[in-house]
């Protein structure tokens, strides 16, 4: 038995962000706080400054920990200088704040240690611990502050942090200088492995030769083919299970900003943990860095979409950071960060390859349905660039094929349901003027029911997204453009209104003819007052966005909107038909895909085995060849168990 430290305070590296780590106020006009004295753990207090923890990084929240490990009693450690007043506080739910103890200090470098009771009910009540100190002295230093399990038995944790990666060199670089320049971390991040599939290798950046010598040591590099983020951090996992002493696995996005305390909490939570389970962790806004963009993602297999928790919060405001207290279960935490144990993987199998895309989402669910819950912990989290800055891309095909794929292997729902679903994202795309994306929506549909066999060729496939993408998409024009702002349609709340508005604007769009490819836009709208509503009577459109620099034209084309109509239509009756063929396909070739023979097959990895064992490959890949055609039944529930219910998004970034 011994004592661990499971949660450090830790202060920002930019002060731009410091609401996400400390609120401080000074009633005495003087300066509040100085965080240059000892690092990241430090902090000055000027006199009659308060600095409270009650922040997204820097609240212990209680509930999780409690309900998850084996956590009994925990305490306070904090080292501190100068003289004043310590106060240690709960929350209990959103609004009721209670002081758990208090303390005056004086001195040089004491050392103040609280015992934190437990809550009267801890397997039900939604509660963080945070601490206050207030300067009564021109100057207090805390130098240390952290997070106690007492008396308990850590299980070994030997974490390898997994990147898969496509030309986002600088990203790449700054998360490993970051991860391994924490020496504490280093007891629990065994390796950091980087799957490079870019044409610009990292290795090959002008900043690689300035990586620190223990971070050059401490990363290993695999260069392969572009297999998208499936095949890259497949890569990852397959290579975490070949090493025995390797225990869990963290995947990591490329074009996010770590906060590394978040890995040394997943750790410490892995280390107490009373069962299996996996760990998500949420996603903050690269550009809005105060906001929380995601906290874990939910499958709305009725309208083959998602849903996230936590959209959009103001993480600057206390209320909202006590909000995340409440347990909820997504069905899957998208692996921008993502960790489990090694051992799940061995016994769940590996990720499909679907290129990009919902490949996270599956097998997120399929760990639910296993029992085995992921929680995505506050207080560990990524910058990520926003997926508002992606709204138009060629992403929508991987999106909508492998949906519908993750919907057949884990939520029985009616074919008539989706069929109704798929139209109305059809009609939404078309009404938008949005032609790539409309083919997307009708391509995916179509190599989800000729099944697995679509997954065969990653190279062409995404060749051909890319063919369409670059045919199909929008013009755009420089700004200024000079053109005259449009005004919003209202939206009505009548059904009846809108289907009427819905069937004038198809009987509008079939009966006009196409625009010639001269004439210009006749004005210019924002992106979010861009309804289908309003789009759906214009011929040439600018639309502004405030997160480019350039405007997109939409231009309608009437030859492309009866050719995607009859399209869609057409099939949207072989859904309705071939359905439950198509997805008995998919049920039945998933445990192969699952394997890591079919695996190393696919990614083409050569492996030094012996004249037999290749053998024995070679028969694996004749096996590999036909399993691009049956998944153990879906259950009997629409929505695996532990799910709970989270606001509600469109399943496109």
């Amino acid at each position: 038995m011994a004592d661990l430290v499971i949660q450090r305070v830790v202060f920002p590296r930019d002060p731009g962000v410091a609401s996400l780590y400390y609120h401080a106020e000074n009633s005495h006009r003087g300066p509040c706080v100085d965080l240059r004295p000892e690092g990241r753990r430090s902090i000055i207090l000027g006199q009659g400054a308060t600095v409270s923890t009650d922040s997204y990084f820097n609240s212990f929240f209680e509930t999780y920990w409690r309900r998850h490990t084996t956590l009994g009693q925990l305490t306070l450690r904090i080292r501190v200088s100068g003289r004043g007043t310590l106060r240690l506080l709960r929350t209990m739910d959103e609004n009721s704040t209670s002081e758990l103890a208090s303390s005056d200090f004086e001195g040089d470098d004491r050392t103040i240690v609280m015992r934190v009771p437990e809550p009267f009910d801890a397997s039900e009540a939604h509660t963080t611990v945070f601490f206050e100190v207030t300067a009564g002295s021109p100057s207090v230093t805390i130098h240390s502050a952290e997070w106690v399990a007492v008396d308990v038995r850590p299980a070994p944790v030997r974490l390898v942090a997994g990147y898969c990666t496509f030309n986002r060199e600088t990203f790449v670089l700054k998360n490993i200088t970051a991860l391994t320049e924490d020496p504490d971390l280093a007891s629990w991040l065994s390796e950091i492995m980087v799957v490079d599939q870019g044409t610009k290798k990292v290795r090959n950046h002008p900043n690689f030769v300035d990586l620190p010598e223990e971070a050059a040591a401490r990363t290993s590099w695999i260069d392969q083919a572009n297999y998208g983020g499936a095949g890259g951090f497949t890569r990852c996992l397959l290579e975490a299970m070949t090493h025995g002493d390797r225990t869990h696995v963290l995947l990591l996005d490329d074009d996010a900003l770590v906060e590394p305390e978040s890995v040394f909490r997943t750790a410490t939570f892995f280390a107490l943990a009373k069962r299996e389970f996996a760990v998500g962790g949420a996603m903050l806004d690269l550009l809005r860095p105060t906001d929380l963009y995601e906290a874990g993602g939910l499958v709305l297999p009725r309208r083959m979409g998602v849903g996230r928790r936590g959209e959009n919060l103001a993480l600057d405001r206390a209320e909202n950071v006590r909000s995340l207290a409440a347990v909820q279960y997504p069905h899957y935490n998208a692996w921008w960060f993502f960790a489990c144990p090694v051992s799940v993987i061995e016994r769940l199998g590996l990720p499909l390859p679907m290129f990009i895309r919902c490949d996270d989402l599956e097998f997120g669910c399929r760990l639910t349905r296993a029992g085995i819950p992921t929680v995505t912990l506050p207080g560990a989290a990524v910058w990520h660039l926003p997926f508002y800055l992606k709204k138009r891309t060629w992403i929508e095909y991987y999106t909508r094929r492998n949906i519908l794929v993750a919907i057949a292997l884990h939520f029985p729902v009616s074919r008539l349901s989706l069929a109704t679903a798929f139209v109305g994202i059809l009609l939404y795309r078309l009404l938008t003027l949005d032609y790539f994306k409309t083919w997307a929506v009708c391509e995916g549909m179509a190599d989800y029911l000729s099944g697995p066999s679509s997954l065969q060729y990653p190279e062409m496939i995404h060749a051909k997204v890319l063919d369409h993408f670059n045919r199909l998409s929008e013009e755009t024009l420089p700004r200024p453009t000079g053109l005259r702002p449009v005004a919003a349609s209202s939206a009505s709340s009548s059904l009846i209104r809108q289907g009427f508005s819905l069937l004038s604007s198809l009987f509008w769009q079939l009966t006009h003819r196409t625009p010639p490819r001269t004439a210009a836009p006749s004005g210019e709208i924002e992106e979010s007052d861009a309804s289908w509503r309003l789009l759906g009577k214009v011929d040439v459109l600018a639309i502004h966005d405030s997160h480019c620099d350039h405007d997109v034209v939409l231009r309608r084309n009437r030859k492309q909107c009866v050719r995607f109509l009859m399209r869609g239509f057409w099939l949207t009756l072989r859904f309705l038909v071939q359905n439950g063929r198509a997805a008995k396909k998919w049920r039945t070739s998933a445990p192969r895909m699952r394997e890591k023979s079919f695996w190393r097959h696919y990614l083409r990895i050569e492996a030094d085995e012996s004249q037999n064992a290749e053998a024995d490959r070679r028969q694996a890949s004749a096996k590999d060849r036909t399993a691009l055609a049956d998944f153990p039944p879906a259950g009997d529930s629409e929505t695996p168990r532990s799910a709970t219910k989270v606001s509600e998004a469109s399943g496109t970034p």
